[in-house]
């Protein structure tokens, strides 16, 4: 190819070629003097220097270029074939930490924050957001056509330095996502090169994604540095609420006595009825009722008696328990999609004490014992008493909830490239604990049964007792919560459509959040931990 003479060196004539001398000479002696130190490869200089490997700086306009992947490169031979990354000023903002966003955006007057720099480079139509060293608390938010660079250092001519690391930090949360750097409807070029993203941790569950995403195409990381961060913690399971004393089964009535029977000579007996069972509740697990106390049945009229008591209620079945968190599923948020580790189940509750049976009752007698006189003896029948009503099932523990994943970059449904790229994994969030059970409610005591002697004037000294009722059951103990499972790890997920293009990616694989605890040995299981995942439904 031809040497393209400098610009300098072009022939012109007139007015117009004494004054482009007069400019031009000083700025080219200028550069050859410094060595071209003031524009080396990869720097800006607004007055259009691209530095050459063979003749030292030669001036180059716009139009002395041709553009690459959004970069300007010289297309005389003379120039480095390295990007020259803007040879003219007026095709970027500048964006430096001690900048200020009420400024132009000019090399001499940068922006404070990136986000300031691209709402300017789509305000003039500019293709470039160049980027000083230091650390930005924001969310990066990528916008058609605009290419973020970073690692700059600010002066007279910005120039890259891999010591003028730019650090991304502390993104703000999406749609219930935090990020540092959110890539979502990006149809036209865009690249991000030389930036560092992460080290996050995630306030909630729902995760931590350095580097998000979303239905984008043509978007390009090169050189970048990316941390994922720590997923959040799940949130802990409730306990359940203890049962109340007696207000499960009801307790059965006491079988009834008869009245005082007729005087019929020697004897006249009469019996009484049966206890009654206790009641259910309509709950699963249910303690079975008591059966109630027979009547009672003597061989021969008079004497003292007791009637049997009614039996105790059977207690309520334990709660179930709830098994701990196993995998996870994506689901939607918002317009984003995040990993959602499954939470514990929650215990079931226990089941509710039957009621005690009713006592029996006692006979009336009327006549002599002995056959002597008629009616010396009377006595009604007696009740027996109710039975005790069982205790009210504890309620179930809650499961914990699913630790939040850390993941490096996600793709959702785009086409990306990660070039030379450094990716270190996170851990995952741990899963929240499960909660213990509520103590079964306790049943309640039976009730005495009736007691009666033979009336005052009667010769006899018999006595009666009615059955007591039988005690209520306990309700059974709520189950406990299963642990929910740890949050996963992953250096780059690609979710649904597109192509993800992977050149010189490294990655050092995080951990999986460890699973919740469950009180019963019900913990979930811990998060899975790798390089790289691929989903194509969900």
């Amino acid at each position: 190819m031809e040497k393209r003479p400098a610009a300098g060196d072009r022939p012109m004539t007139g007015a117009g070629a004494r004054w482009v001398g007069l400019l031009l000479v000083p700025l080219i002696v200028a550069a050859l003097a410094l060595g071209c130190e003031e524009a080396p490869v990869g720097g800006v200089r607004s007055t259009g220097a691209c530095c050459s490997d063979d003749d030292g700086c030669t001036v180059l306009s716009r139009s002395d270029c041709t553009t690459i992947g959004g970069f300007y490169v010289g297309d005389d031979i003379s120039c480095d074939p390295s990007p020259c990354a803007h040879v003219d000023v007026l095709d970027g903002a500048f964006v430096a930490v001690d900048g200020n966003d009420t400024y132009p955006g000019t090399p001499e007057r940068p922006k404070r924050t990136i986000a300031a720099g691209v709402a300017r480079a789509v305000e003039l139509g500019l293709r470039t957001v160049y980027v000083a060293g230091g650390t930005y608390r924001e969310t990066v938010r990528v916008i058609d056509g605009v290419s973020i660079l970073g690692s700059y250092v600010r002066g007279t001519v910005w120039r890259e330095d891999p010591g003028a690391v730019t650090t991304i930090v502390e993104g703000s949360t999406v749609d219930g996502v935090r990020t540092d750097c959110l890539i979502e409807g990006v149809a036209a070029p865009a690249v991000l090169r030389k930036l560092r993203f992460g080290r996050n941790d995630a306030v909630s569950a729902e995760g931590t994604y350095a580097v998000y995403v979303a239905r984008s195409s043509s978007v390009t990381l090169e050189e970048c540095e990316v941390y994922a961060g720590s997923g959040g913690v799940g949130a802990d399971g409730s306990p359940g609420s203890d049962g109340a004393d007696g207000i499960g089964g009801v307790g059965g009535w006491g079988g009834s006595g008869p009245g005082l029977v007729d005087c019929d000579y020697p004897t006249n007996c009469e019996f009484g009825t049966n206890g009654a069972a206790g009641g259910t509740c309509p709950l699963p697990g249910f303690g079975l009722p008591g059966p109630g106390g027979p009547a009672l049945e003597p061989s021969t009229c008079g004497g003292s008696f007791i009637a049997p008591d009614g039996e105790s209620g059977g207690d309520g079945a334990d709660g179930q328990v709830g098994i701990g968190g196993g995998d996870g599923v994506w689901e939607s948020l918002g317009s984003l999609e995040v990993w959602r580790s499954d939470s514990g189940r929650d215990g079931t509750a226990g089941g509710c004490g039957g009621g005690g049976g009713g006592g029996g009752s006692g006979y009336s007698f009327g006549g002599s014992p002995f056959g002597t006189t008629p009616c010396a003896c009377m006595h009604p029948g007696v009740d027996g008493g109710r039975g005790g009503d069982g205790g009210e099932g504890g309620e179930g523990g809650t499961g914990g909830r699913g630790g939040g994943a850390s993941i490096g970059v996600l793709c959702l449904d785009s086409s990306i490239t990660l070039q030379d790229v450094r990716i270190e994994g996170g851990t995952g969030g741990r899963g929240g604990s499960g909660a213990a059970g509520g103590r079964g409610g306790l049943g309640t005591a039976g009730s005495p049964g009736d007691f009666m002697q033979d009336y005052p004037e009667s010769e006899c000294t018999n006595s009666w007792t009615g059955g007591s009722g039988g005690p209520g059951g306990d309700g059974g103990p709520g189950g406990s919560g299963g642990g929910g499972a740890g949050g996963v790890s992953f250096c780059v997920v690609k979710l649904g459509s597109g192509t993800l293009t992977r050149i010189g990616v490294t990655c050092e694989v995080g951990s999986g959040g460890p699973g919740g605890d469950g009180p019963d040995g019900n913990s979930g299981d811990a998060g899975e931990s790798g390089e790289y995942l691929e989903a194509a439904e969900r």
